[in-house]
């Protein structure tokens, strides 16, 4: 009982003595009980050698496992800095400085996508968090120069636009999420139906169409397990899951909107939940993407039926009214033809159009004039990689809007950090 002079509190050893020397069950008790105490505090010593020096402590400490070198950062700074990842983080460094820092079980989703409008060969990266009120991580990588990945102390570069795109992925499915939580194109679930207004032509590759978010232009990504925009703030991912219904309205000749409806108390990933409330209904969020061409119309409902996505433009009320469409109240050119005429009106997008339209109303244009596009477009040709390769409309974030500063500490001039209001 040697451990009873270790007391420092004289009237509690005096009190513990007191028992023992009445022996009994309490005494009996309080030695067990001493023993008890003993062991586990062995034990919490034993431990705490065994960390030391352990993986997690040197992770703790610091220690890269791999990086991108070079990257140009939009979200949530604006800075060419390095991605750098430890056992347990994701850094963004500059140099020797942590920039900003998050756990790698933080982020639910890692989207790798080609920059809106830019060539072929730069692409985007977005890693999105399980906090949805937490701003998602955006960077670029750019169509010129090299992507250059460290892994311990091999560094390799990457050119070709292919390249590029297969070394992020492989990098952020090794390193920062696991494979199932990679977000990319694929033409199983989206095939784009929009006309480049330059050469006329059909561009199925691409994987987005651009439209506003209010006032702010961005891409709207559809990919198998949601949609993405991006990529000025507000950065925003909507599950599928989260999707109660979508909704098109303010039909033009050229253009409608596109309103995404969220289920009840469902929230994006990528935004701070405070930065949400223009989009607050009674029943939800709920996001009107706007001014999309209507070319994009067919690729758009072809998405939504296949991930099963409810389509409210043909509720019980306007199917009345489209089985009662005359397809003589709307207007053709002089030079089109009868079988034209009829073949346009009877069209899905069209009959579709025209119940939404007698539904919500037109906010731009007479009915009258109301001309949709033709909706009948080639069967999908399933292309695994072909999701990615997008020509003529991939690259870095425009430059104007990164201010990246190419000095070799990777600073920015104080006129360079990001603006929230943007």
């Amino acid at each position: 009982m040697s451990w009873i002079k270790d007391i420092d509190a004289p009237e509690l050893r005096a009190s513990v003595e007191r028992v023992f020397a009445q022996g009994g069950e309490a005494a009996s008790v309080l030695e067990a009980l001493a023993v008890y105490y003993q062991s586990r505090s062995d034990h919490q010593e034993t431990k705490k050698r065994k960390v030391v020096g352990s993986s997690q402590d040197d992770a703790d400490a610091g220690v890269v496992k791999a990086s991108l070198v070079d990257i140009s950062v939009a979200q949530p700074v604006r800075k060419k800095l390095t991605l750098s990842v430890t056992s347990s983080h994701v850094k963004l460094m500059n140099k020797d400085e942590t920039v900003v820092s998050v756990r790698c079980d933080a982020i639910a989703h890692a989207a790798v996508v080609p920059t809106p409008e830019k060539p072929r060969g730069a692409w985007t990266v977005a890693l999105l968090m399980h906090d949805a009120s937490a701003e998602a991580i955006v960077f670029s990588v750019a169509d010129k120069g090299a992507l250059r990945v460290v892994s311990g102390t091999e560094e390799t570069k990457h050119e070709d636009a292919d390249a590029k795109r297969k070394a992020l992925s492989a990098f952020l499915g090794e390193f920062v999420v696991r494979a199932n939580q990679l977000l990319v194109p694929d033409r199983q679930a989206y095939t784009c139906t929009g006309v480049n207004s330059s050469t006329g032509k059909m561009e199925r590759e691409r994987p987005y169409v651009t439209t506003h978010l209010r006032t702010k232009e961005g891409a709207l990504y559809f990919l198998p397990q949601g949609i993405l925009f991006g990529f000025k703030k507000p950065t925003l991912f909507v599950p599928a899951n989260a999707i109660a219904a979508t909704l098109f309205t303010s039909i033009t000749q050229r253009t409608f909107d596109l309103n995404v409806c969220l289920q009840k108390d469902a929230v994006p990933l990528g935004a701070a939940r405070a930065t949400l409330a223009p989009w607050e209904t009674d029943d939800g969020l709920a996001f009107t993407f706007s001014m999309i061409d209507q070319s994009e119309y067919g690729g758009i409902t072809d998405y939504t039926q296949r991930l099963k996505i409810v389509d409210s433009s043909i509720s019980e009320a306007t199917k009345a009214v489209e089985h009662n469409v005359n397809a003589g109240a709307y207007k053709k050119e002089d030079n089109e033809d009868d079988e034209n005429d009829e073949n346009d009106a009877n069209s899905p997008a069209e009959q579709h159009a025209a119940a939404a339209t007698a539904q919500f109303g037109s906010d731009d244009e007479d009915d009258d004039d109301f001309d949709a596009s033709d909706s009948d477009h080639d069967p999908l040709e399933y292309d695994s990689d072909a999701g990615s390769d997008v020509d003529g409309s991939e690259g870095e974030l425009d430059q104007d809007d990164m201010d990246i500063d190419e000095n070799a500490d990777g600073a920015m001039d104080d006129g360079d950090e990001l603006d929230d209001s943007e």
